[in-house]
C-alpha cells in the first residue's frame, strides 16, 4: 500500500511540474526546483533513486524527510497528509481535493491594463473580457454566453478547469448580481 502512494507521489509531481522524468538532467532540475519552491535541498540522487531511475539498495527505502519534503512539493502538509488527501483517489473514486499547477492560474494582479483574455467553456461559449485594472473587466465580445459586451465584473484570479466566478456582474451601470461562468468543467483562457 506505500508503494501504491508512492507511485501517487511520483505522478502528481510530475503533473504538478508538467515533465516526465526520464533522464538523468531532468532530476537535477527537479532538485533545483525543490530548493527554489521549499528553500530545502534534495539531492538529485536521491531523487534518480525514488523515480527507480537509479538502483535502491534493498536494505534502504526512501526516507521519511525525503516523503514529507516531496508531500510538501505537492502541497501536503507531509507524507501523511498526502496520504489522507489521496486515499479516495488511490481507491479508484475521484479526490475531493487537488492541487492547482501554477501554469493553470491566471493571476490578475500580473495584468496591464487593456489586456485582453479569451475565455471558453462548454458548450461552445466564448468570451473576450478586456482588463481595466484593480481586478475589474469589461466584456468586449460574447459568443453563447449569458455575458453581454460592455458587462463588467470584478475577479482576481482565473483557473484553468474550474469555474469563473464574477463578482458584482454590472450592466447598463445596474449591478446585477455575482455571476458563473463554467459551472461544468470549468473556464480555460488564453491571453489575447
Amino acid at each position: 500500500m506505500e508503494k501504491d502512494f508512492e507511485q501517487l507521489l511520483r505522478e502528481k509531481i510530475e503533473t504538478f511540474f508538467n515533465m516526465h522524468l526520464l533522464i538523468r538532467g531532468d532530476f537535477d532540475t527537479l532538485s533545483t526546483m525543490v530548493y527554489e519552491r521549499t528553500g530545502k535541498t534534495i539531492c538529485a540522487t536521491t531523487l534518480r533513486r525514488f523515480w527507480g531511475y537509479q538502483e535502491l539498495k534493498p536494505s534502504r527505502r526512501t526516507t521519511t524527510h525525503t516523503l514529507n519534503l516531496l508531500s510538501r512539493l505537492v502541497g501536503a502538509k507531509d507524507w501523511k497528509d498526502f496520504q489522507n488527501i489521496y486515499q479516495e483517489e488511490k481507491d479508484g473514486g475521484k479526490a475531493s481535493s487537488s492541487f492547482i499547477r501554477e501554469d493553470d492560474i491566471l493571476d490578475v494582479a500580473t495584468l496591464r491594463l487593456g489586456t485582453h483574455v479569451v475565455l471558453t467553456w462548454a458548450p461552445n461559449r466564448r468570451v473576450e473580457i478586456a482588463y481595466k485594472g484593480h481586478d475589474e473587466f469589461c466584456v468586449v465580445a460574447s459568443e453563447g454566453s449569458k455575458l453581454n459586451p460592455g458587462d463588467t465584473f470584478l475577479c482576481h484570479q482565473i483557473v484553468k478547469r474550474h469555474p469563473l466566478y464574477c463578482t458584482n456582474l454590472t450592466r447598463g451601470g445596474v449591478v446585477c448580481g455575482d455571476y458563473c461562468c463554467g459551472e461544468q468543467g470549468g473556464v480555460n483562457f488564453i491571453k489575447a
